[in-house]
């Protein structure tokens, strides 16, 4: 009998003592999960699904899906078309406009910085424009807005 208890006893001890560890470890997960390196995960999560949608919409030509992803005020500039800073609306249009006698044919971004506070994207867009294939640079920043990040500058060299 006393041998049974001392095994127990024993056996108990040494799951006691992985019990401060077990918490610390739980504890140190429990940090972690409100702290500026889970929230910059997130972000970084959101800025690489924006990049991901930027990069759908010009491979499948619709721009129009990007309406929403627009900041309030957009740097925009376009090669042999506009430049400026324009409102969301007036960037779509142009975008769409400058796309109008333009046809991607491929793209992908090459280059990803997703840290904040300036996420941007940059690639190589292919384009069939009357009949000849033309390369340009693609230029993609996001900005955080309202709590969201969206396209703040939006260029094509």
């Amino acid at each position: 009998m006393r041998t049974l208890i001392t095994l127990v006893l024993f056996s108990s001890i040494g799951l006691c003592q992985d019990v401060p560890q077990r918490l610390k470890n739980a504890a140190a997960k429990d940090a972690r999960v409100g702290t500026p390196q889970a929230k910059e995960s997130t972000q970084t999560g959101q800025v690489r699904l924006l990049f991901n949608s930027v990069e759908a919409a010009l491979v499948a030509g619709n721009t129009g899906s990007l309406s929403p992803l627009f900041a309030k005020q957009v740097s925009m500039t376009l090669r042999g078309s506009e430049s400026g800073f324009f409102s969301s609306a007036q960037a779509l249009t142009i975008l769409k406009n400058f796309f109008s006698s333009r046809k991607p044919a491929q793209f992908s971004f090459s280059k990803l910085n997703q840290a904040a506070p300036n996420p941007y994207a940059t690639g190589r867009l292919d384009i069939v424009s009357r009949g000849s294939k033309e390369s340009v640079q693609v230029y993609v920043s996001l900005a955080l807005q309202d709590s969201a990040w969206v396209i703040s500058q939006f260029n094509i060299y």
